[in-house]
């Protein structure tokens, strides 16, 4: 009988199990996609003012949005396999056709659709130059890097239209492009923001590395993460610049082994590698683990942070084989062999190393 029982239970399971992945497998897709241009062209035609300038379609709009968010709960509410999105889909088209038409009126009343087409091009192209230029060499996340080629070809397709005599798809384009872009920058922003709360601490270290190897005149090396720069001070003056390339994530203080990042901090060279016993030419190992390091660290285990199997690494290095033109270490400070040579034959054990994100306030690098 408990055999029949367990049995029972099993194929109950089983199904189940069948009924959940066929579910996910044939279960009809939402229009996320069409729902996400949706979105952008109300945030368009409201920057437009179009509640102003085109009071009817907009109030449309708005009536046909709340009808578009009522259909997409009822629809989410049911079990997977029994969605249907059509009418979704129909409400969704409805309601961008309404906002891009109720931008458009609004562009025309303050103005010239020609004309609003160009300045947007004119502007948008500017903003994207800015991001492939500024923000485009930071470790940014691959969504983020996805969404500003969307972007980019966005931008790219709309200018094709307007070429073409197209305004029409030129505009609808444009007003998404737009407010992509927007999005863009605001993410980042928040990342480099986040970022840089980090700024008085790594002026601090600066400016105390200065101060001693001036007082005792010394050597000190000061890795600037932002400008990728390695820097050889001598009395208190910068005698030596050279490229650095780092971790493949490098923003932010590295937490544990495996987290690609490369730490920031008040360090010391504790052990020089000639050739014969590193891979990348010549090295200085730092003492990452500081103290701070592994109070930080323990710290992060108790609260939950990282996971009580995490380990803190070591075996940071500024080592050559660089001039790669790209970061690609797994925490490391990287030099082209050239420039290890000179550092190597500089400096000795007990050296200062300080690794700071940025030496440049946020809003000098990023205006």
């Amino acid at each position: 009988m408990r055999k029949i029982v367990f049995f029972s239970l099993f194929l109950v399971i089983l199904a189940g199990s069948f009924l959940y992945l066929t579910g996910s497998v044939y279960a009809p897709k939402g229009p996320a996609k069409e729902a996400h241009a949706m979105e952008k062209s109300i945030a368009f035609a409201r920057r437009q003012s179009a509640s102003k300038y085109a009071a009817k379609e907009f109030t449309e709009c708005i009536s046909l949005h709340r009808k578009t968010m009522a259909e997409w709960k009822a629809q989410n509410q049911l079990w997977i396999i029994r969605r249907k999105y059509d009418k979704l889909s129909d409400l969704i088209g409805q309601t961008t056709e309404m906002a891009v038409l109720a931008g458009k009126k609004a562009v025309e009343k303050s103005g010239s659709m020609k004309q609003f087409i160009e300045e947007t091009q004119a502007h948008l192209i500017e903003r994207d130059q800015y991001f492939t230029e500024k923000f485009r060499v930071l470790p940014l996340e691959m969504e983020t890097l996805k969404d500003h080629s969307e972007a980019h070809l966005l931008l790219k397709e709309a200018i094709e239209a307007s070429g073409r005599g197209d305004l029409n798809s030129a505009y609808k384009k444009l007003i998404v492009a737009y407010e992509d872009f927007s999005e863009l920058e605001l993410t980042v922003r928040k990342k480099l923001d986040e970022y840089f709360e980090s700024y008085p601490s790594w002026e601090k270290w600066y400016k105390n590395t200065v101060y001693n190897s001036r007082e005792n005149k010394s050597y000190a090396i000061v890795v600037d993460k932002m400008a990728h720069e390695c820097l050889l001070l001598k009395d208190g003056n910068v005698i030596g610049r050279y490229e650095a390339e780092l971790s493949l994530n490098w923003i932010g203080h590295k937490r544990q082994q495996g987290d690609m990042a490369t730490p920031e901090g008040v360090y010391k060279v504790t052990k020089k590698i000639n050739h014969k016993n590193t891979k990348y030419h010549k090295a200085l190992l730092i003492n990452y683990p500081n103290d701070n390091d592994i109070i930080n660290f323990e710290k992060s285990i108790r609260e939950g942070i990282l996971s009580s199997s995490a380990k803190i690494g070591g075996l940071i290095e500024i080592h050559g084989d660089g001039g790669k033109g790209k970061d690609w270490t797994e925490g490391c400070v990287a030099l082209a062999n050239n420039d290890i040579d000179k550092l190597y034959a500089m400096v000795n054990t007990g050296t200062p190393v300080t690794i700071v994100g940025s030496l440049i306030p946020l809003q000098e690098l990023f205006n």
